[in-house]
């Protein structure tokens, strides 16, 4: 489909790019055929009509419009969402309804963390509604596998210029918020993070950059506002935390940063996590199946190793029905983490060795769960090949950098603690810069 050069509405022109009508005319006349049939309308718009609405003019039928985009996606698509102006006070659409287009997000992002940092923890958890079910993994999974609106063009200069340097002293500074969540947790270091993070999104809302920064930076924010979104798990705040994880999530997927898949993955396997963690495994498989979906087959098998192990336990909790699909998942979770070497372990693992004393006790409290939910329990003897019980080691301070402190980016386990207790000891998928490290290097 052929788009005008001048478009101001860029959530339209992802949603009629991705909606499979071949030009702007006959999106027109789809519209002009729903609108008679459905609602008796007499509608005449054609590709004039609709280049308008791209260049920011609004429908006089937009529930029409809506409608005839929602069937083409095969998910609900409010008004809301393709014209925010005609709410008429109404709430804006929440973040997993409206496809990946960055500036959008950024703009979400923006307005999120002004309601963040000037409302109190408790109004602000019960503003902001928790959703499971198909009700959040239909939309949000379907625009992860459509078209993404990318980073406006931003090369002219302007007051504030956005250098790489910079971009680099932020991922520094989340590495540092991470390493002291990690220690003493707390709702300070999420007050902390989220200041980062709006720092981070008005410099790329007004800044200038050139293509390879501007995604970098967007790659960084997506980071951040994942590692929010777990500070805010870890207090008790669950729409808002699932509010940053679905954001950071869209950022990572509107970045062309080379780490940005590795970053979706990660961040689908926090969202599961969060819903096991809330009594709610059938969703955390869907996303974790997402997360599975989009990690490129073959490169990562640590990290494939935690995503099926993390499998397993969404598994767990489903009853005697999912024991099959429960052990599969076992299986290949040990083959796969016997084949991850530290010569082809990259540093965004939890291991940086097959035999991690992370990894196997979290196999080991697996194993156990296809014991509880066989219906011959009792009759039963353990089953082969076991995982060997080991102590867990205590928590280590956030590091994508070092090698004593090895990230813990797909950690296999998610057990949800007071904000007391110790914190995970890491955050999402971090690849190294863009230079060649040696497999001994300190960068994993």
């Amino acid at each position: 489909m052929r788009m005008p050069s001048r478009i101001v509405n860029p959530v339209l022109a992802v949603l009629l790019d991705g909606s499979g009508f071949t030009s702007l005319d006959e999106f027109a006349a789809a519209v002009n055929a729903f609108g008679k049939h459905e609602y008796g309308l007499h509608l005449s718009y054609d590709h004039v009509g609709v280049k308008r609405w791209l260049s920011g003019g609004t429908c006089r039928q937009p529930e029409v419009v809506a409608e005839v985009l929602s069937r083409a996606w095969g998910v609900e698509i409010p008004v809301a969402v393709i014209w925010p102006q005609s709410r008429f006070g109404a709430a804006p659409a929440a973040p997993h309804l409206v496809p990946c287009v960055a500036p959008r997000t950024l703009d979400e992002l923006a307005a999120y963390i002004g309601s963040d940092m000037l409302t109190r923890r408790a109004l602000l958890t019960d503003a902001i509604a928790f959703t499971v079910g198909e009700a959040l993994t239909d939309p949000l999974l379907r625009w992860l596998t459509g078209p993404a609106g990318r980073l406006p063009d931003r090369s002219a200069p302007a007051s504030q210029r956005l250098t790489m340097s910079t971009v680099v002293r932020i991922e520094a500074a989340t590495a540092a918020f991470g390493a002291q969540d990690a220690a003493i947790g707390g709702g300070l270091s999420r007050e902390a993070a989220v200041g980062q993070l709006k720092h981070a999104v008005d410099l790329l809302r007004v800044a200038s950059y050139t293509e390879s920064v501007g995604n970098r930076m967007l790659a960084a924010i997506a980071e951040l506002a994942g590692m929010a979104g777990w500070m805010s798990h870890d207090v008790q705040m669950a729409g808002p935390a699932q509010r940053y994880f679905t954001l950071g999530l869209q950022a990572a997927r509107e970045s062309t940063d080379r780490r940005s898949t590795l970053l979706q993955v990660s961040l689908l396997a926090d969202m599961a996590r969060q819903m096991r963690d809330l009594g709610h495994p059938a969703t955390g498989l869907q996303l974790v199946d997402a997360a599975l979906a989009l990690l490129p087959r073959g490169r990562h098998p640590a990290a494939a190793a935690m995503l099926w192990n993390l499998r397993a336990r969404m598994l767990g909790p489903l009853g005697p029905s999912s024991i099959t699909e429960l052990k599969h998942a076992i299986g290949l979770a040990e083959n796969l983490l016997a084949d991850a070497t530290p010569a082809v372990t990259t540093c965004w693992h939890t291991p940086d060795e097959p035999n991690s004393p992370e990894t196997l006790p979290s196999l080991g409290r697996t194993r156990p769960s296809v014991t509880r939910i066989s219906p011959h329990t009792q009759k039963n003897r353990p089953l082969p090949h076991s995982m060997p019980v080991r102590p867990v080691t205590p928590a280590r301070p956030f590091s994508t950098r070092s090698a004593s402190a090895q990230p813990d980016l797909l950690a296999s386990t998610r057990t949800k603690q007071p904000p007391t207790a110790t914190r995970r000891s890491t955050w999402p998928p971090r690849l190294p810069p863009p230079r060649v490290f040696s497999t001994g290097s300190a960068h994993c």
